[in-house]
């Protein structure tokens, strides 16, 4: 994968960057998180475009997988619908990514409910991937009253077990890391 043009990366990403997530899969299409990540040689060796997402499948590891690509690597952008097809399904990026989303919980941050690449994403790419671990949104900009009718809409099928307005981390952390029994 080509080097990403270092950019300017906001504390808050760094944090996030630094968490010891399985993978970060990102529809943005610049190189916030390869900078990010930039000097974490797990990721930087395991750093994928659609084309290439199937190879991360062969090890385990953190990864990041930039799967509608990155500006300034035109070959690598899938920019609509209608590219999916060629472009995420026919490298087995889409095979790869509903693979985990089967097994593995989803956490969606910093998407609006209607976001176009949210819905391109689920939608387009995961379709009507079975998953057997509950899916989250993390919404920032969504306000209470706003995340009624989207909690709804989350229901059964969506694929989102929970919808979280203002990003309401003390909520969705109770969720995502529900309390474990104690074992004697």
């Amino acid at each position: 994968m080509p080097m990403a043009k270092a950019v300017q990366v906001p504390a808050a990403i760094t944090t996030v960057a630094q968490a010891p997530w399985r993978g970060l899969i990102t529809t943005t299409f610049d190189a916030l998180w390869a900078s990010a990540l930039a000097d974490d040689a797990e990721v930087v060796s395991r750093t994928a475009f659609a084309a290439n997402a199937s190879s991360l499948a062969d090890g385990h590891g953190r990864f990041l997988l930039q799967i509608f690509g990155r500006a300034d690597v035109p070959a690598s952008l899938c920019l609509a619908p209608a590219e999916i097809p060629a472009k995420i399904g026919a490298t087995g990026a889409a095979s790869f990514v509903a693979g985990l989303y089967h097994k593995w919980s989803f956490v969606f941050v910093g998407y609006q409910p209607d976001d176009p690449d949210l819905n391109m994403l689920v939608q387009r790419v995961l379709g009507a991937s079975e998953t057997r671990v509950p899916h989250f949104l993390l919404a920032p900009q969504l306000s209470n009253s706003d995340a009624r009718p989207c909690a709804h809409r989350a229901g059964p099928g969506s694929g989102f077990s929970g919808v979280y307005p203002g990003g309401d981390a003390r909520h969705a952390g109770r969720d995502l890391c529900p309390a474990r029994p104690q074992t004697r």
